[in-house]
């Protein structure tokens, strides 16, 4: 269990941590509760940023930046982020499996993208990381 939630299955991984999803047993809602691994939650400072990245994140509202809903810490010390569970890959595995993006899905990706960076900014959010890894296509 990961607060509420029971984790259903790992659904990503990166250097940091790993994404799962969850299930609240009760209501039924399902969630990505992002956790960072044992190591990086060691440090201090990690730990700092990865908070302030979900505050940062949480005071944008925009239709294609992900919603964070909880902030928290597992009993054995590591911090975790609960976030809408969203259907959809990774820019980079619809690369991957697909080849090259038609000309029309490469605009519309890089106007959301562009427009939800644009909204980032405007709350003095400054993403450092823009990668077909970190770009979720739903």
């Amino acid at each position: 269990m990961v607060g509420s939630y029971r984790v259903e299955r790992c659904i990503g991984q990166g250097g940091m941590g790993r994404v799962y999803e969850g299930l609240h047993p009760h209501i039924g809602s399902r969630v990505a509760i992002k956790v960072l691994t044992r190591d990086v939650a060691a440090n201090p400072q990690v730990v700092r940023r990865f908070f302030e990245e979900a505050r940062s994140v949480n005071v944008i509202r925009h239709e294609n930046i992900v919603n964070v809903l909880d902030l928290a810490t597992l009993p054995d010390g590591r911090p975790f982020i609960l976030m809408e569970l969203l259907d959809g890959e990774s820019l980079a595995h619809r690369i991957a499996t697909r080849g090259a993006l038609p000309a029309r899905e490469v605009v519309r990706i890089a106007t959301q993208v562009l427009d939800a960076l644009g909204a980032a900014h405007q709350q003095g959010v400054v993403h450092r990381d823009i990668k077909p890894d970190n770009i979720f296509v739903t």
